[in-house]
């Protein structure tokens, strides 16, 4: 049976995580400045536009179209994600306070990048080892909840510094 709504919604969903994920990665660029901000940001929004291709290419659609495009968009989130995450370190140990929200925001970033890696990885199990993979959508859950408050920690932080 086809659920015509849900799948519209998924779409809309994906479309709107994708439109939100411009500006933390042009934040998270901006805080961190320099060659590795600009870095950030190149892989953060290549990531942003491969997340609407997930949009457009639902599995029931193309179970090869759908999988590349999850691996489009995640292979460079996971890029900006580690460099975001170990320059956030870096500024945090040259001179943040050791309880300083940047800091803290590093720490939600690595949850995040470990969280999706697993998840990265369990999907391409999924997609080499067809059968049932009960963990997966839960895995999936946690990894984009961990990312959501990541990206409200790195929006609270550039509102505080004025990060453009």
């Amino acid at each position: 049976m086809e659920n015509t709504r849900a799948r519209s919604l998924a779409q809309a969903s994906f479309v709107c995580f994708s439109l939100a994920l411009v500006p933390f990665w042009w934040v998270h660029g901006a805080l961190l400045g320099g060659r590795l901000g600009g870095a950030v940001r190149v892989f953060g929004l290549l990531s942003a536009a491969g997340t609407i291709l997930i949009a457009w290419l639902p599995s029931v659609v193309s179970p090869l179209l759908h999988a590349a495009s999850v691996f489009v968009a995640t292979i460079p989130g996971l890029l900006a994600t580690l460099l975001g995450v170990t320059g956030a370190f870096a500024r945090g140990n040259a001179g943040e306070s050791r309880s300083s929200p940047l800091r803290f925001s590093a720490w939600l970033g690595a949850l995040s990048l470990a969280l999706v890696s697993a998840d990265a990885a369990y999907y391409a199990v999924a997609i080499a080892v067809p059968g049932c993979h009960v963990l997966l959508p839960a895995l999936q859950k946690l990894a984009a909840l961990s990312v959501i408050g990541w990206m409200g920690t790195i929006a609270r932080v550039g509102a505080a510094r004025g990060a453009r």
